[in-house]
């Protein structure tokens, strides 16, 4: 019962601990950042709102990934941000620097583009294994792990010899 009391607590330490890496949201630094009347998209770095690993694709993205800007690194990404304001970068080449643009609300990474939609949830780039899917293989795993010591005690109790 003891090493079932144990298997549990472990379980659910890893499991808030899972939770509590849950990755930054991008798009609240960058309006916190420059004190924006709004939050940018995901789209504004991204193909889509699922971001994700290998998804940046916007001119923009590009230009702060070119600077250092990491997944799942907040002080990379404000770095980029600063480097991208120092240099007064112009990724999309239409004569109005990034930050600029991020201030007006025009998207940097084209002037066709028009003003940068509110995200709705965020920008999350989770890590590998978090969420559901990560917390059912966790359980399923350590069951599995917890059934095969009990088996193998059962087993070697079998084959001791009375006293």
């Amino acid at each position: 019962m003891k090493r079932l009391l144990s298997t549990a607590t472990v379980m659910a330490t890893m499991l808030l601990a899972m939770a509590s890496r849950a990755s930054h949201d991008y798009p609240t630094q960058i309006r916190d950042k420059y004190t924006l009347g709004y939050c940018p998209d995901c789209t504004l770095c991204h193909a889509t709102n699922q971001c994700g690993s290998g998804t940046v694709v916007t001119d923009f993205g590009l230009s702060l990934v070119g600077f250092g800007a990491k997944g799942r690194d907040p002080v990379s990404l404000d770095q980029a941000l600063d480097t991208d304001r120092a240099r007064e970068w112009d990724s999309d080449g239409d004569g109005v620097p990034d930050v600029d643009e991020l201030v007006e609300g025009t998207d940097p990474s084209g002037p066709s583009l028009g003003r940068v939609t509110a995200a709705k949830y965020g920008c999350a780039i989770a890590p590998h294994g978090a969420g559901p899917r990560g917390a059912v293989f966790m359980l399923a795993s350590c069951l599995l792990l917890h059934l095969r010591r009990r088996s193998r005690r059962g087993r070697s109790s079998d084959t001791r010899l009375p006293p």
